[in-house]
């Protein structure tokens, strides 16, 4: 998954990255860069669903999953 793809999901949400960066504890820079890679690792992934209160699998509905 790539952050490309986050970024949309957390804007989908209704949330807004400064709410979601202060929620993981990061500074907004920190999360732009994070969302800036082709390969999301699965903890970071874990901790933005915790900090916009969706499960992971929201993530992963508009996925092509072969």
């Amino acid at each position: 998954m790539t952050g490309e793809f986050l970024k949309m999901k957390i804007k989908m949400s209704g949330y807004q990255q400064v709410e979601v960066a202060e929620s993981l504890g990061i500074s907004p820079q920190a999360l732009e860069s994070k969302l800036k890679s082709q390969d999301v690792k699965v903890s970071f992934l874990l901790q933005v669903a915790n900090a916009i209160n969706k499960n992971v699998y929201y993530f992963f509905d508009d996925l092509q999953l072969i």
